[in-house]
């Protein structure tokens, strides 16, 4: 499985998990949604990921954590790049049970 094309995380559905056998569609490609084809239903692409309904980009939310994982403190990445304290440690949070989900 390609861990860049999205997949249908909802467990009901028959083509669940299902990346790259064409049964996933473009919705909208400014708001980064995709239509399921079998059910129907629309996702984003960040569904099932650290990054889910956060306001802040990917990118940025990766350098964060990635700083913080590798030892640098919250404070000096708060001060280099602009981030608020209070979602970085929000998104460090979510990183660790992505990461508990994905072990």
């Amino acid at each position: 499985m390609d861990p860049t094309q999205p997949c249908w995380p909802d467990l009901a559905c028959l083509a669940k998990g299902q990346a790259g056998k064409g049964n996933i569609g473009i919705h909208s490609r400014q708001t980064k949604r995709f239509l399921c084809r079998q059910c129907g239903k629309t996702f984003a692409g960040t569904t099932g990921t650290a990054c889910y309904g956060l306001r802040t980009p990917a990118d940025t939310v990766t350098l964060g954590v990635t700083l913080l994982a590798h030892g640098c403190p919250l404070q000096a990445i708060v001060v280099a790049c602009g981030f608020d304290a209070r979602t970085l440690a929000h998104a460090w949070g979510r990183a660790g049970i992505q990461g508990q989900a994905v072990q």
